[in-house]
């Protein structure tokens, strides 16, 4: 089942909501639940990376160029590290 969930407001990649089931009462169940979640405004979580959300912010971030040098140093130099690199935004969210 696959149930259209908008645009990913990051990538602006269409989204879905996806789920399986053979018997047709709980497929039901679920296109109730995704819709619902779609009605509510509770998508699923972006898929992109923390770190690439991070770059794309400092690419369009109004200030100084020595600002945005620090920045760039500090992203590089701490926050990268930090995350590691597998961090998504997923983490960010409150389930």
């Amino acid at each position: 089942m696959l149930v259209f969930a908008g645009r990913d407001p990051l990538t602006g990649k269409d989204s879905y909501l996806t789920g399986s089931t053979k018997d047709a009462r709980e497929a039901e169940r679920i296109r109730t639940r995704f819709l619902a979640q779609v009605d509510q405004q509770r998508l699923a979580a972006p898929k992109a990376k923390l770190g690439f959300v991070l770059d794309e912010w400092l690419k369009v971030h109004d200030v100084e160029e020595t600002t945005r040098d620090n920045y760039r140093w500090y992203l590089e130099r701490v926050i990268r590290p930090a995350l590691g690199g597998s961090s998504s935004l997923a983490c960010l969210y409150l389930h």
